[in-house]
């Protein structure tokens, strides 16, 4: 495609993003599902597309238990199939994150604006609702299409003070004791669980790399992944009870080669190999 063309199609499909954006009313009669739900996210992050709630399961036949509830920006309301932003983002497979800029998959009108849940503003949402029990045992799920009006937009840093030991923190006491039953969950402990730290790079106004550095990975963190761990197990079990077709995600086995070196290395250590019909998550989660 010539330059010219190319510009002149993101200029369509800049312009088609701006429509939605302006001819986007929430009607009255949408299903608003009014509970204060959160988001927790890098402190630089923009396009804020998922939020959560929880909450004590008050019913008798379930004590101790909790009740989980993961929204996701329905962006698929405003990108619909075959249309120009759906065919630039099949092109485009995902965000491109870069250390002092993104590339977005969606023109920033729908990722940073109608899809990004900001706190005070009410956005359209696909809810996924997960009852848990003390053990973390899953007992039933439901989804849920809707709106929701974020509370408060917090980040990792900021939100870790409510799962911490501090005593005057008792607004999010259920959350500090659902990551306690996340942890224990038998849904979760197959993950693979690597625990890396993620590195970070510092940009000069210039554009210059200036500082590299480890995040620390934090009690948010982890409460994050394992509800969104857990609401991808939902949407798996509820899509293989369907007979509609869908994409999931393989993990290819480890190539015996990379297998052989470790392998190698673990007899070097007085550590226990791994067989190549033994590969799990767990069995690297044990290592």
């Amino acid at each position: 495609m010539t330059e010219k063309k190319t510009i002149g199609l993101h200029k369509k499909i800049l312009n088609e993003a701006r429509k939605i954006f302006d001819n986007y009313k929430i009607s009255k009669n949408e299903h608003q599902i009014a509970k204060p739900f959160i988001t927790v996210d890098p402190d630089d992050a923009k396009d804020l597309d998922d939020a959560i709630y929880i909450e004590t399961d008050n019913s008798k036949n379930n004590p101790g238990g909790i009740v989980l509830f993961v929204g996701i920006a329905d962006v698929s309301f405003f990108v619909k199939p075959n249309s120009i932003i759906d065919i630039e983002a099949l092109k485009r497979g995902n965000s491109t994150y870069f250390p002092d800029k993104v590339i977005p998959m969606l023109p920033e009108d729908l990722s940073n604006n109608l899809c990004s849940l900001k706190e005070n503003s009410p956005k359209k949402v696909v809810v996924v609702k997960m009852h848990l029990d003390h053990k973390g045992y899953k007992i039933k799920h439901e989804f849920i299409r809707g709106i929701i009006t974020v509370e408060k937009n917090y980040s990792y840093k900021n939100f870790e003070a409510f799962l911490s030991d501090c005593k005057t923190k008792k607004k999010y006491s259920v959350y500090k004791r659902a990551l306690n039953i996340l942890k224990r969950s038998p849904h979760l402990k197959n993950r693979l669980n690597l625990n890396l730290a993620e590195k970070k790079i510092s940009i000069s106004s210039e554009g210059y790399p200036t500082k590299l550095f480890e995040k620390k990975n934090l009690k948010s963190n982890e409460l994050i992944e394992m509800m969104m761990v857990l609401a991808y197990l939902c949407v798996s079990q509820t899509l293989s009870q369907s007979i509609t077709k869908y994409v999931s995600r393989y993990h290819e086995t480890p190539d015996k080669h990379a297998l052989k070196d470790l392998n190698t290395f673990m007899s070097l250590n007085d550590l226990a190999t791994i067989r190549g019909k033994q590969v799990t998550s767990n069995s690297f989660n044990e290592l």
